[in-house]
């Protein structure tokens, strides 16, 4: 028993470790296969971060919260983070020292572009909405837990006023996220557009 506890205490290290930075440094070189994550987190009370995963990693199971590829805390403000390009969606929201799977059929979705700024939206988790939410700006919720807005203008003053030098290094691009396959009622398997 001793044994399982070190372990899992062990991995809960790990995870916030392999969080690191939340903002590429100047003097980072991206990878021929990174691109830039570009987007901001709002989570309501007691909600730490988001775990993002590649498409294809099961975000659930027992082994799930440890699977993930990169994290995006709750911190205020535009979050610039290096990562591999792919197809990645939300699967975990840490919640105090727990959190909630969400699977990838159910995730909210998104692209990384090699090279780029890639911004996917900003990101709501929880019960919080700063304004009201219209078709044309709701890009995506999970059920009431995940919602991604697409607040382009916003984004790309933040890098001008904190990161002007991504602007002149890197194209920046809105990849905003998409929703998951739609299931139709009394089907189980995703409907083929």
């Amino acid at each position: 028993m001793k044994r399982t506890i070190a372990m899992v205490a062990l991995l809960m290290l790990s995870t916030a470790a392999s969080a690191g930075v939340e903002n590429i440094k100047e003097s980072k070189k991206l990878k021929p296969d990174e691109g830039i994550l570009v987007t901001s987190v709002t989570c309501a009370d007691r909600i730490n971060f988001v775990q993002l995963y590649l498409s294809g990693n099961a975000s659930t199971g027992f082994w799930g919260p440890y699977r993930f590829d990169s994290v995006a805390t709750c911190a205020k403000g535009l979050k610039t983070r290096p990562v591999k390009a792919g197809r990645y969606y939300i699967g975990w929201v840490g919640i105090g020292q727990q959190g909630v799977a969400i699977a990838e059929p159910q995730a909210v979705s998104f692209k990384i572009e090699a090279g780029k700024l890639n911004y996917i939206g900003d990101i709501y988790v929880g019960d919080v909405s700063p304004f009201h939410l219209d078709n044309e700006t709701l890009l995506r919720t999970t059920g009431n837990l995940v919602s991604v807005v697409d607040q382009e203008a916003r984004a790309r003053a933040a890098l001008a006023a904190d990161h002007a030098w991504l602007l002149s290094r890197y194209e920046f691009v809105s990849a905003p996220a998409a929703p998951p396959p739609r299931v139709e009622e009394g089907n189980q398997h995703p409907a083929r557009p």
